[in-house]
């Protein structure tokens, strides 16, 4: 999705396409972060033949949208970040899509904590939920 500053021109139409971010300042969580969305982020923008300006990085998702109610730039996100209201913002589905995220767990390796493997369980059998949910395809 795209967090664009309510005032903005792309807030106006339905969708914004990668094209229409040329010499847009973006606001996009840290690479660190999530290396996948980025780099899926920088990849969905270069083809669609636009070379991407990320200004920001923040650490933290409230942070992006934070900066782009201040005007600081448009937002990249994951869909279900769209729940979140945050003043001044508005959200437009952005084309073609960067693709989905993987949904990715990390815990130790050997882990034998009774309430780490029932995590993890719960986790594999409700993946389809949660990707829908981080899709922003979920009521």
């Amino acid at each position: 999705m795209a967090a664009v500053p309510a005032d903005h021109a792309l807030a106006k139409g339905r969708s914004v396409n990668f094209k229409q971010l040329a010499g847009e300042d973006l606001v996009v969580y840290h690479r660190e972060g999530t290396p996948v969305m980025f780099d899926q982020i920088v990849e969905a923008c270069r083809s669609a033949g636009v070379a991407p300006r990320v200004r920001y990085q923040p650490d933290q998702m409230m942070t992006v949208l934070t900066w782009v109610a201040a005007g600081s730039g448009i937002g990249l996100v994951p869909g279900c970040v769209s729940r979140l209201a945050v003043q001044g913002v508005v959200f437009r589905e952005i084309s073609p899509s960067a693709g989905p995220l993987p949904l990715v767990m990390a815990y130790r390796r050997g882990e034998e904590s009774p309430t780490v493997a029932a995590l993890v369980e719960r986790v594999r059998a409700q993946r389809p939920q949660l990707q829908k949910c981080m899709e922003n395809r979920c009521g």
